[in-house]
């Protein structure tokens, strides 16, 4: 019985506090329309994935004056992102959101003779950000060491997108880890049927034993 109630938390009850869910977004750095995902309401954080389809993006298709280490390059790969909300536009003109990267630190220009660089680097160093023209809500952004979060109060189109001009001499892209950090507060519909699938158990049981003590 200990252990049948075991799984029954195990399986239902204890998916109230479920790990965080994670989605790769892989953004393409060879046009401004970068990638929309749908998001639920809740908190996010946003790194850069170790796997995806991309691991750095060049402005310029190729690298130049790196030091012997493949770092503090003139031109190179770097993993800079931006995020668009759609702010008071009602679609995704990019003028209302923020860029995130271009990491750069003393004797560090933050590009990288190769992307596997460029994603080794980025995942370490803190990150930096700045607003874009006319960012609606700067509240809307933090940054926490080297990650980015963000809060949505309703579900909601978020676009993440690579800001560059031109974008016909890019390459590559970026590959990001949009990580929701707060757990369903309500079970799916699966988890009530293995609930009342539980709960039906312990009342079977629960009878069978009134049944043998009234027979004793």
């Amino acid at each position: 019985m200990k252990l049948f109630a075991s799984l029954l938390c195990g399986a239902a009850l204890c998916a109230l506090a479920a790990p965080a869910s994670a989605l790769t977004v892989d953004v393409s750095a060879l046009g401004p329309g970068g990638t929309t995902v749908n998001l639920a309401a809740g908190a996010y954080t946003v790194t850069y994935a170790a796997s995806g389809l991309y691991q750095g993006w060049s402005p310029w298709g190729s690298n130049s004056g790196c030091d012997a280490a493949g770092g503090n390059c003139s031109t190179g790969y770097l993993n800079a992102f931006a995020i668009d909300f759609g702010f008071g536009t009602g679609m995704f003109n990019h003028v209302d959101g923020f860029q995130y990267g271009y990491v750069a630190t003393p004797g560090n220009s933050g590009k990288y003779a190769t992307p596997a660089q460029a994603l080794a680097a980025y995942q370490t160093l803190p990150l930096s950000y700045a607003p874009l023209p006319t960012a609606a809500d700067l509240a809307a952004y933090a940054l926490v060491g080297g990650a980015v979060t963000f809060t949505l109060a309703t579900a909601q189109a978020v676009n993440f997108f690579v800001l560059d001009y031109p974008y016909g001499d890019n390459s590559d892209g970026v590959s990001l880890n949009v990580t929701s950090s707060i757990a369903s507060g309500v079970p799916e519909p699966s988890t009530w049927a293995m609930m009342l699938i539980g709960l039906a158990g312990l009342g079977v049981s629960s009878r069978r034993k009134a049944r043998r003590a009234i027979a004793a």
